[in-house]
């Protein structure tokens, strides 16, 4: 790595410096033509010129390089998530399916022993549930997995959740986008709401004539900066690598032609999102 910062100094000082010294010797020797001094420079001009451009170039390859391995990375790690929760969502639909064997069990307990033992296999069985709160099921792996493993604290939180959810199973669209835009969605909402005085989220989710629309809304303490350039919003954070949540949303939006559209008013922060499904 030092070498190679080394070779980019080297090249981006010593090749412009190089070139102020090759033309001043040109231009001083008597022995080469008017033209071929004009030629002389003209060309070490456009060396100069073409470095910069191949410097330039290279600078934004990599910075784009690195912004993608980070939004793979962040896929995976949110795909990742989603396969986890699955397992607790069949867990808890394993115990929906065996309550009516649970409560001949309750039966038989409140005949042959006393209270305290109904009352540990009860709590042994809410514990259970509760530990695996469902907030979506639509059967979608994607939005199911990663709304209830964002949402799973919420009861602790104090969050107040008024959500409705209406996809298929399947959608023409890649999975470990839609994990991402949710996963950004819901990130900042808790973050959003965590710093509000009333914690309320609101979560819209329906399919409409071939296009998914996805609208969020959350408490917020008010407060809203943007950068320099006044359109986008900036991080309320300043950690290092902070603060791509939602250019990583919007960076799948477009994948759909879709877009983005945030708006607050008040103490409710608002994204809405239009995404053009592909066809199956």
């Amino acid at each position: 790595m030092k070498f190679y910062r080394a070779m980019f100094w080297f090249s981006f000082v010593g090749i412009p410096a190089s070139s102020t010294i090759v033309i001043y010797i040109v231009l001083l020797s008597i022995d080469i033509s008017v033209f071929a001094k004009v030629l002389a420079v003209i060309i070490m001009m456009g060396i100069n010129t073409l470095v910069f451009y191949l410097h330039d170039s290279l600078s934004k390859a990599h910075k784009i390089n690195l912004q993608a391995t980070l939004h793979s990375k962040e896929k995976e790690y949110y795909f990742t998530q989603c396969q986890i929760m699955q397992e607790s969502v069949a867990k808890v639909k394993s115990i929906r399916h065996d309550i009516k064997i649970h409560l001949a069990v309750l039966k038989e307990f409140t005949i042959k022993y006393k209270a305290d033992d109904v009352a540990e296999y009860i709590s042994s069985l809410l514990g259970d549930v509760e530990d695996s709160e469902i907030y979506s099921e639509t059967g979608n792996l994607a939005f199911d997995s990663i709304i209830n493993f964002k949402l799973k604290d919420i009861k602790n939180d104090n969050i107040k959740l008024d959500m409705r959810i209406q996809v298929p199973p399947i959608l023409g669209a890649d999975d470990v986008d839609i994990v991402t835009i949710m996963g950004n969605l819901l990130d900042n909402a808790l973050e959003a709401v965590a710093k509000a005085d009333e914690k309320i989220i609101r979560l819209n989710i329906v399919l409409n004539k071939g296009a998914i629309l996805i609208k969020m809304e959350n408490t917020f303490d008010g407060n809203v900066s943007y950068l320099d350039n006044k359109k986008e919003l900036a991080s309320s954070k300043n950690e290092p690598g902070h603060g791509h949540g939602l250019k990583n949303i919007k960076r799948s939006v477009d994948k759909y032609n879709g877009y983005v559209k945030i708006s607050h008013e008040g103490n409710i922060f608002s994204i809405r999102i239009l995404l053009f499904l592909q066809d199956e």
